[in-house]
C-alpha cells in the first residue's frame, strides 16, 4: 500500500496509507486517555471472559508495516479491536463509557480516513493528452518536437512543420522549424512563429532539441537534410547546427556548425548538459556497406566550451541488422553515462561510457523488449530515478513495419542505472494508432511534459506517411511515482 517507499535509499520518502492508520490510531489514543500507543493485538483472555480490566501494549518500537493487516482486519471490532479502550496512567475505566467513547472516536476516524483516500486518489491525476497540432491539406505533418520551460514559467515548444513534398516518404517533405509558447502548463498555446526556414539545397530541417544550459542561455541543435547526392541513394547528407538564445528564446543566433554534409543524423531532443559542464548531443553515424546495407552506429558529439565547437566519440556502438539508431542519453548517479538506442533486436539496447561520451561500451540489450521505434531517456528531478518513455508492444518480426506496433506509448522507472525497471504505466492506448518520437521534459511544476507523433495504421499494418498530428500529454508526478 505504499505508494513509494525510499526511506532506507535517502530519496524522497511519500507517505503510506500504513503512516497515516498509525497516526489516526495515535491521535485516537491521544484524544480518548491520555499519551499512549494502542496495541494492534487481540486483547488478552480477561477481556473475553468479561473482565472490566483491559490491557494497553505500549510500543518499545514504532509499529511495523507488517502490523497493517491485523489492523484493519480489527477496524470495526467493536473495543477487542483496534478501536477498543485501553488503561491509561488514570487506571481502569467502565466498560459501557469505553464502547460509547470508542464507537464516537471510530466513526470520526473513519470519516477522516475515508476523506484521506480519496484525496489521494484525487491527487493523482491520469494523463491528459491532447492534439497540439492537426495536420491538414497545407501542413501534411507535424512532428519531432522539443521544449523548454522559460524562466517566468511557460512552456516553449519547437517542432517541425511539413509541406507535401515529391521526394521519397514524408521523412523527406520540404519542412521547417516553428514554435509556439504556453502560460498554462502546456494546455493552450499562442505566439505562433517560424524559427528555421529551409535554406538553398536543403530538403528539410529536422529533429530540434533545447537545452537549458547552466549559465542560463539556451541552446537550439537541428539537422539540415541536404537533398539526395545521387538519385539512388536511401539517405541524405547532413548538416548540424547549434543556435543560441540569450534572451529567453525571443531571438536565436548562430553558433557553430556541428558537422557538415555527413552521413550522421540526429534524433528530436536530445541534447544535456553533464554534472562537468560538457554538452553531449547524441547521434547516429550512416556504417553501411555492402554486406550491411542500411546499418546505422551510435555514438555522440560532445561540447566543452557551451557548444562552440564539438568533439566526435572515439567510436560508435556497432549492433546487427539496422544497428542502432536514434539514440538518447543520460547521466547515471555515479557520473556515467547510458546511452539508449532504437534497434531491430526485439529489444531497446544500451551502452555506457566512463569518460563522458569520448568512448562507448559494446551495445547490449536494456532487458525492455520494443518494436523498432525511439525510445526517450531522462532522469527524474526529486528521487533521480531514470525515466523511460517508449513503445511497451510485443516484438514482432512478421508486422508489416518495424517489428511491431508502435503503440502503447509508455513509461517506465528504474532505480538502479537502468538494471531493473518499473512495471510499464501506458500513456496512449489506441491500437489504431502509431505514437512515435516522445520528447520528454520535467517542468517546474511537477509534471512530466510529452510531445510526440501520431499517424493512423493501414489494415496492412503499415503507419501512413502523412496525415501525421503533434500530440502532447501532461503527465502527473504523483500518477508517474504512483
Amino acid at each position: 500500500m505504499t505508494k513509494q517507499f525510499r526511506k532506507l535509499s535517502g530519496r524522497k520518502h511519500t507517505t503510506s496509507c500504513f503512516e497515516i492508520l498509525c497516526g489516526l490510531n495515535s491521535l485516537r489514543s491521544s484524544l480518548l486517555c491520555g499519551e499512549t500507543w494502542v496495541h494492534f493485538l487481540p486483547q488478552r483472555s480477561e477481556e473475553r471472559r468479561g473482565s472490566t480490566r483491559q490491557y494497553t501494549n505500549s510500543f518499545s518500537r514504532p509499529p511495523k508495516e507488517h502490523d497493517l493487516k491485523t489492523s484493519l482486519e480489527k477496524f470495526d471490532n467493536g473495543p477487542g479491536g483496534w478501536f477498543g479502550w485501553t488503561e491509561n496512567a488514570r487506571g481502569p475505566e467502565p466498560l459501557e463509557r469505553d464502547k460509547e467513547a470508542a464507537m464516537n472516536v471510530r466513526h470520526v476516524i473513519a470519516l477522516a480516513a475515508m476523506m484521506l483516500f480519496l484525496c489521494a486518489s484525487a491527487s493523482a491525476k491520469e494523463p491528459e493528452t491532447f492534439t497540439f497540432a492537426k495536420a491538414d491539406d497545407q501542413i501534411v505533418r507535424h512532428s519531432e518536437g522539443s521544449a523548454v520551460e522559460l524562466k517566468d514559467g511557460r512552456l516553449m515548444l519547437v517542432w517541425q512543420e511539413f509541406r507535401k513534398g515529391t521526394k521519397g516518404d514524408s521523412d523527406f517533405y520540404p519542412a521547417r522549424l516553428v514554435s509556439k509558447l504556453s502560460q498554462d502548463g502546456g494546455r493552450t498555446w499562442g505566439n505562433y512563429r517560424v524559427l528555421v526556414e529551409i535554406a538553398p539545397g536543403d530538403l528539410n530541417v529536422f529533429s530540434p532539441s533545447l537545452l537549458r544550459l547552466r549559465d542560463g542561455s539556451i541552446l537550439l541543435a537541428f539537422l539540415r537534410k541536404h537533398d539526395f547526392e545521387k538519385p539512388t541513394d536511401q539517405y541524405t547528407p547532413t548538416s548540424a547546427v547549434c543556435m543560441i538564445s540569450r534572451d529567453e528564446g525571443q531571438t536565436f543566433e548562430p553558433l557553430s556548425t556541428i558537422w557538415s554534409r555527413k552521413r550522421m543524423h540526429l534524433c528530436n531532443n536530445t541534447l544535456k548538459q553533464l554534472s562537468t559542464g560538457r554538452i553531449v548531443l547524441p547521434s547516429d553515424r550512416d556504417n553501411s556497406t555492402k554486406e550491411k546495407p542500411d546499418n546505422w552506429a551510435c555514438g555522440c558529439v560532445f561540447s566543452d566550451d557551451g557548444g562552440k565547437t564539438w568533439t566526435v566519440s572515439d567510436n560508435f556502438v556497432e549492433l546487427p541488422k539496422r544497428g542502432g539508431m536514434e539514440p538518447h542519453v543520460e547521466e547515471l548517479n555515479d557520473g556515467r553515462l547510458l546511452m539508449i538506442m532504437r534497434t531491430m533486436l526485439g529489444a531497446i539496447h544500451k551502452s555506457n561510457s566512463s569518460d563522458g561520451g569520448r568512448t562507448w561500451s559494446k551495445g547490449e540489450s536494456l532487458g525492455v523488449e520494443s518494436p523498432q521505434s525511439c525510445p526517450d531517456l531522462l532522469k527524474h528531478p526529486t528521487t533521480g530515478d531514470l525515466v523511460l518513455i517508449w513503445n511497451a508492444a510485443k516484438y514482432d518480426p512478421k508486422w508489416f513495419s518495424h517489428e511491431g506496433k508502435r503503440t502503447p506509448l509508455s513509461v517506465a522507472l528504474s532505480n538502479d542505472h537502468g538494471k531493473t525497471w518499473s512495471k510499464p504505466r501506458h500513456i496512449e492506448t489506441d491500437p489504431s494508432r502509431a505514437f512515435s518520437n516522445p520528447g520528454a521534459l520535467f517542468t517546474s511544476q511537477g509534471t512530466l511534459f510529452v510531445n510526440y507523433w501520431t499517424c493512423r495504421y493501414e489494415p496492412s499494418g503499415a503507419m501512413v506517411s502523412y496525415p501525421i498530428d503533434l500530440k502532447i500529454a501532461i503527465v502527473d508526478g504523483k500518477w508517474l511515482l504512483d
